[in-house]
């Protein structure tokens, strides 16, 4: 499962890393760029279906919670 994240907090990426362990997941590939004032990452996971399942919830929000604040 690929999720690609655009945000201006660099700091949300080690959220996302920190998470997916809490999950019992894991991830195969992360690559991260800078672009301007923002950063776009690409991260594959791996994990239990159901654990990826509410990893990909929990993502959602913490995406859209971060956007509100910025």
């Amino acid at each position: 499962m690929t999720h690609s994240i655009d945000t201006v907090d660099g700091r949300l990426l080690a959220r996302i890393i920190n998470l997916t362990h809490r999950f019992g997941c894991s991830y195969t590939n992360l690559s991260a760029r800078r672009e301007g004032e923002r950063y776009a990452a690409t991260i594959e996971l791996c994990g239990p279906a159901d654990a990826l399942r509410r990893l990909t919830l929990q993502l959602h929000k913490l995406n859209s919670d971060h956007e509100e604040i910025f």
